[in-house]
This record gives C-alpha cells, sequence and structure tokens, in this order.
C-alpha cells in the first residue's frame, strides 16, 4: 500500500476516490492536490490520470493518478493521506470513463 499526504482541493470525505495533482511552481516548493476530478491538459483538455498537464504562468503540473482519502491530518486539516491506487483498479476506470463521456 502506498500512501501520500497530500493538500485537499475542499469539500472531500474520508473514503471518496481523488485524483492526485502534483502542482511545480517555478521559484517555490511542489506540492501535490487532491482533486475531485482528474487533471485535465491545459491545450486540448483532456482528462489524464497519469503525466504533464502542461504549464501555465510558470506553473508545471503533472497527473500522479488516483487513490482513497484514508484520513485528514490532526495538525493541519487541509491536509489529507491518501491510499494511492492502481490504474486499473475498477473505480479509476469507471471514474476515467466518466469524465470521458
Amino acid at each position: 500500500m502506498t500512501t501520500k499526504w497530500v493538500n485537499e482541493a475542499s469539500g472531500i470525505t474520508v473514503g471518496e476516490l481523488v485524483f492526485v495533482v502534483e502542482v511545480s511552481p517555478q521559484s517555490k516548493a511542489e506540492y501535490s492536490e487532491a482533486r475531485v476530478t482528474p487533471g485535465r491538459t491545459n491545450m486540448s483538455n483532456e482528462a489524464k490520470l497519469r503525466g504533464w498537464l502542461g504549464d501555465t504562468n510558470n506553473v508545471s503540473r503533472h497527473a500522479r493518478g488516483a487513490g482513497r482519502i484514508m484520513r485528514r491530518s490532526r495538525r493541519d486539516d487541509s491536509r489529507v493521506l491518501v491510499e494511492l491506487l492502481s490504474d486499473d483498479d475498477a473505480a479509476v476506470v469507471d471514474a476515467m470513463h466518466e469524465c470521458a463521456s
């Protein structure tokens, strides 16, 4: 089981399926966000589970897969622990198909 602490987008509950997007500002520390929808490329608006999404205003974004929220941080309510799922997990596949239609 692989887990990762990420910043929460908003309104996400424990147990919910989320998509992890890594945000890399050019002159600041990178961080990851949990989102309820997959990241989209900045040119074609294609939903992606993994890979480069694009650069906008010197900020690069990469899709890093999907997972389930396991718990919230006790110290910082805006951080959540995500259990990363396999790309072929049924819930992940279904969510990606929903975004494509």
